[in-house]
């Protein structure tokens, strides 16, 4: 009997065995296999690339003042000029005229903020519970009084009642009569002790009317104060910026009304025109025989590039790649319009002006963040980031992993990173790549 037990036993080990190595089997073939991570603290890399140009070295933009009025070009394009040298003189006329014009705007801007100002102090006013207050007051003091009087009337009642308990026939209807007339008070009495709680319990629900009334003004009140608090904000930014302005006007008077040479060069080519009204995005510039790159700054990447960084770029007719850094950043006119650009010192001999050049940007940024994951695992839904997760479940055929969605805020993301706002566990499995489609609730198998 044991021996025939001991092989059932075994049988059914051998059969629990078969299914597990059929259903693994099945797996294979059916479930995806997953590679996951965890998350990760680190930074992103700002990565872009670009077109640009060998020019001059040191062809630097002169800056143009806008909405002024030239005068006199004094040097022609070709010719060799010191640093300092007077390049074009501006009608000094027309400049008082735009000096006078800008003080007028700052004292105006001013007076506009100051008006800001006192429109956020707002004019005193009575609390809307004020009066209710006063009338529930009165009202409550009335009741109260009334029902004083009430129980006076029912005092002299009883008195009298106790002080006449009998006494002859003439006495008792003498007694009858007094005691109606006292019934008579209190009832007169009570009556009005009645109409007098009604018109407190009326009182009481107007102030409490009032009360709501009054929280919303507040509640106006303060929306209000918070906007002009912003509005007398803008109207600073305004004074400071007309301010600004005119201190360049006058700095431009100071100096004589003249455009300068900012270093020693050769007078380049420039569409300024005497009497010409100037727009600032007129051509002005001074060039010497020292090279240099420039690149075009994609225009949602402004701001991304500083002075100092590290810049592969590839120079049109030559193999290889030059790593250059930044020297500055400035604005140049790129056919029909003004576009941001890096230059960059280029070694001279090699090179010819006008060139062609493309470059690869590359920069880890300063902010560390502490949930990272690979750009692989990134999923969005209708504008939603999410990532999936291998979720864990434990059987009677061993260890399950199951996909799991978890919603994520996307911070920022370069092309092999993504930081997110995310709620996970550290060794949460977070799967980045899968040889089959995986979608929320499939199985999954990780691989080794």
């Amino acid at each position: 009997m044991k021996e025939k037990i001991l092989k059932m036993i075994l049988a059914f080990f051998v059969v629990m065995a078969g299914c597990t190595f059929a259903a693994r089997s099945a797996d294979s073939l059916t479930v995806p296999k997953v590679k996951t991570t965890r998350l990760k603290k680190g930074e992103l890399t700002e990565k872009f690339e670009g077109n640009g140009e060998v020019v001059s070295r040191d062809q630097k933009a002169v800056s143009v003042p806008e909405n002024q009025k030239i005068s006199n070009i004094l040097v022609q394009p070709g010719t060799e000029v010191e640093a300092g040298t007077p390049l074009v003189s501006l009608d000094v006329s027309y400049l008082d005229d735009q000096i006078q014009k800008k003080q007028r705007e700052v004292r105006k801007a001013e007076l506009q903020m100051e008006q800001k100002k006192l429109e956020g102090k707002g004019e005193p006013r009575t609390p809307l519970t004020a009066q209710p207050e006063i009338d529930m007051n009165t009202a409550k003091d009335a009741f109260v009084q009334t029902q004083k009087n009430y129980q006076k009337a029912v005092d002299a009642f009883n008195n009298y009642a106790n002080a006449h308990p009998g006494g002859t026939e003439e006495e008792q209807q003498e007694a009858e009569q007094k005691k109606e007339e006292l019934q008579d008070q209190i009832q007169a009495q009570e009556e009005t002790m009645n109409t007098a709680n009604s018109t407190y319990q009326q009182s009481i629900k107007s102030y409490h009317l009032a009360e709501q009334q009054e929280a919303e003004v507040k509640k106006d009140e303060k929306n209000k104060k918070q906007g002009n608090y912003l509005a007398v904000q803008e109207a600073q930014v305004d004074v400071d910026e007309q301010k600004e302005e005119l201190i360049k006007l006058t700095a431009i008077k100071d100096g004589g009304a003249m455009i300068k040479a900012e270093m020693k060069g050769t007078m380049a080519s420039t569409d300024l025109t005497e009497g010409l009204i100037t727009t600032g995005s007129e051509q002005l510039a001074l060039y010497t025989e020292d090279l240099e790159v420039y690149g075009v700054i994609p225009d949602d990447k402004i701001g991304k590039i500083e002075k100092g960084d590290e810049i592969e770029t590839r120079i049109s007719g030559t193999a290889d790649s030059v790593s250059l850094n930044v020297d500055r950043i400035a604005r140049k006119k790129e056919e029909d319009s003004i576009r941001t650009v890096w230059y960059a010192p280029l070694d001279q001999g090699t090179y010819q002006i006008g060139t062609t050049v493309t470059y690869d940007y590359k920069k880890k940024l300063d902010i560390s963040y502490d949930s990272m994951v690979p750009i692989t695992a990134l999923r969005e839904s209708e504008g939603n980031a999410y990532v999936l997760t291998a979720g864990k479940k434990s059987g009677i055929l061993g260890n399950s992993y199951t996909a799991v969605k978890v919603s994520a805020v996307l911070v920022d993301k370069d092309d092999k990173n993504a930081a997110l706002q995310i709620n996970l566990p550290e060794d949460a499995r977070i799967i980045t790549e899968s040889n089959k489609y995986v979608k929320e609730g499939d199985r999954v198998r990780l691989t080794e």
